[in-house]
């Protein structure tokens, strides 16, 4: 019996998990990632070191990550051993680190950000240009400096099924179709809506995780378990699955394809580290946020709006639509149509 295979995604992601320190293999000082050349860089010494010097070094320190819950928003926070206080980037409240957990999950994967924050400053900018309803008195410059890149959690689901398929109404084959890297957002504390405008990510760059990747920048411990996830993915899968075999149906050529039922053989999921750019920041008392993909530079953005400015647009719509339908009924009059 005939089988063919159709793939999703074809990167497959594996290796065993490894964490190093994050001090500086010279010194010893807090060494921290550089987005530019993707290697880290010692701000004491001034040395730059590539992952596999990182690896070589063995400090006696504790091999671990610290475990934060901010008290006023619940968020559970990931910072590298060495940080010794930070302020929640979700609430903004000032968070003191007192101890270390050996009960950690330590993240699967992670795509290091790949966007600096001269960059992204820039990215805003450019975005607000053209937003003609900013009221007048709002300057993105007065918050532009508080923007933080922050590791979100995901779930990335590795889906395959095994499909019965009906060609010509008679004859019956099976299929293989495979899922990998199917992203469902694993925190509650950023809207899923933020999160699914910053996609796609390019998969083809997540490594293995390791914590100094997370130094000079925050994360998110995964608050939403994996199974919560499986249920919306499997529709997904579901529906793709049905478009492909209804798009392979649609041509005018034999043989005829029909779908006749798909079941799922293999499932798994990887915790996984995305890089986002957040800047949260009030305005006359409301609360507003910009977010920006830290590897491809997608932005979306909540932001104020000037009322006025936008009342007089629309009156301007309004008469202007009013003027056109007064034209068109001139003119059809005129033909003698109405």
């Amino acid at each position: 019996m005939q089988c063919f295979f159709i793939y999703a995604i074809l990167y497959i992601i594996g290796d065993k998990m490894e964490i190093v320190d994050n001090k500086c293999p010279t010194c010893g000082s807090s060494i921290e990632f550089d987005i530019s050349t993707q290697n880290w860089k010692c701000k004491h010494c001034r040395n730059s070191f590539t992952i596999e010097d990182m690896k070589k070094v063995k400090h006696n320190t504790k091999k671990s990550l610290n475990e934060l819950l901010c008290p006023t928003c619940n968020a559970i926070l990931l910072t590298n051993e060495n940080d010794i206080s930070t302020k929640c980037i979700y609430c903004r409240n000032n968070v003191i680190i007192n101890k270390t957990s050996d009960k950690v999950p330590i993240p699967d994967k992670i795509i290091p950000f790949r966007i600096g924050k001269k960059e992204t400053k820039k990215i805003i900018t450019e975005y607000l240009e053209d937003k003609q309803f900013l009221p007048k008195d709002f300057s993105i410059n007065k918050y532009i400096n508080d923007i933080q890149g922050i590791y979100i959690p995901f779930w990335l689901y590795k889906n395959k099924y095994k499909v019965s398929v009906r060609k010509n109404y008679m004859r019956h084959d099976k299929a293989e179709v495979e899922f990998e890297n199917i992203p469902f957002d694993a925190n509650k504390h950023l809207n899923n809506k933020v999160t699914s405008s910053l996609e796609p990510f390019d998969y083809k760059e997540l490594i293995k995780f390791n914590s100094a990747y997370l130094s000079g920048f925050m994360a998110q411990k995964y608050d939403v378990d994996e199974s919560s996830g499986r249920k919306d993915v499997k529709d997904r899968c579901t529906s793709t699955i049905e478009m492909l075999f209804k798009d392979a149906n649609s041509k005018y050529y034999e043989p005829q394809i029909e779908l006749i039922q798909e079941t799922l053989i293999e499932e798994k999921a990887y915790y996984a580290l995305l890089p986002i750019w957040l800047l949260n920041f009030k305005y006359n008392n409301n609360e507003y946020l910009i977010a920006i993909n830290g590897q491809t530079g997608k932005i979306t953005a909540s932001l104020p709006v000037d009322e006025t400015k936008l009342s007089k647009q629309k009156l301007k719509i309004m008469f202007i639509t009013f003027i056109i339908s007064i034209l068109i009924f001139i003119f059809l009059r005129w033909m003698g149509w109405i």
